[in-house]
């Protein structure tokens, strides 16, 4: 049951070995088109051999028609259906009934944005018959990896606090930080260097207002009715509990290095919104706190990683309450 990592399913694309089912589940959507991109840059299908399709209205009807044909004039012929999580029934049962004697001249690429979990109806299925790629959200971690990565297509370095700041800011997801190291190799003007902090916050920007920081904000303003109120609609909104744990803890540690390193090196840095959001927080917590708060973070990342069978949302609240009582 070939279940490939992205590293992988790269690597059989460009060898030209082609099974005749995959699947690219996951919420990554930027990197399931950059997957794409490579598929079709190395089959080269012509007009004749390769369609593309919307999963709903018929559309999944007819790329298994399309799968089902024989190429013309080619050794394959390529078939691609997006938006595989719309399907309904009737569409599935007849998804799951060519996947079991799928073409064998024929590739059926089944894209969908519905996250690899256990319920998903078509990811073993579709592993039996070729093979399944999950492209999950990025780690923090991976995600500061892949922001310096797009930097350096452009010559440009990043450092590892500046790096880990913009996904903070930006989140996690691969376009939004693709589009922000465009950004900053514009406004470095094509000149080579290293992106730091200062160029992050300048680039990014430092709202108040904006949603994906409130949690943050909320935090640094020792806001503990707000900051109850927005892990809730977070949580409403489906917002996965280790992502929001990761914008705590990320949020944590910027403000004890913040407070380490001291503000005189930024007194004179024009864009200081930020800067001086982030001294008005370090006056509210010593940084005894900031440790004991960094602390319940990592147990409460241990927990939520677990099968604690603990409820996710108690967790975090629980975690909140302690770090703003």
């Amino acid at each position: 049951m070939p279940s490939l990592t992205q590293e992988q399913l790269r690597a059989e694309w460009e060898s030209g070995s082609l099974r005749p089912v995959y699947y690219l589940c996951g919420e990554e959507k930027y990197l399931k088109e950059r997957a794409m991109e490579l598929l079709l840059s190395r089959l080269k299908p012509d007009a004749f051999n390769f369609s593309e399709f919307p999963a709903g209205k018929g559309g999944s009807r007819q790329a298994i028609l399309q799968a089902m044909t024989p190429p013309m004039a080619a050794s394959r012929r390529l078939v691609v259906l997006r938006g595989a999580e719309k399907a309904n029934s009737e569409e599935l049962e007849g998804i799951l009934e060519y996947l079991s004697s799928p073409n064998p001249d024929a590739s059926l690429v089944i894209i969908s944005d519905r996250k690899q979990d256990r319920a998903d109806p078509l990811y073993d299925p579709c592993s039996r018959a070729g093979a399944a790629a999950s492209f999950k959200q990025l780690f923090p971690a991976e995600a500061a990896s892949f922001f310096a990565a797009m930097l350096q297509r452009d010559g440009l370095t990043v450092s590892r606090e500046a790096a880990a700041m913009m996904v903070e800011l930006a989140g996690t997801d691969s376009l939004a930080l693709r589009q922000e190291a465009e950004k900053l190799a514009l406004l470095r003007h094509g000149s080579k260097g290293r992106i730091t902090e200062e160029d992050v916050a300048e680039s990014a920007g430092f709202s108040r207002e904006l949603g994906p920081f409130e949690l943050s904000n909320a935090l640094m303003e020792r806001d503990r009715a707000g900051s109850a109120g927005i892990l809730d609609r977070m949580l409403a909104d489906g917002e996965e509990p280790l992502g929001i744990l990761y914008r705590v803890s990320g949020s944590l540690e910027r403000l004890l290095r913040f407070k380490k390193q001291g503000t005189g090196q930024y007194g004179g840095w024009s864009g200081g919104g930020y800067m001086r959001a982030m001294a008005s927080a370090a006056r509210l917590y010593s940084d005894e706190k900031l440790a004991e708060a960094l602390r319940l973070c990592l147990e409460a990342e241990t927990l939520l990683k677990s099968s604690s069978g603990r409820d996710p949302a108690l967790v975090l609240r629980g975690v909140l309450y302690s770090i703003l009582r």
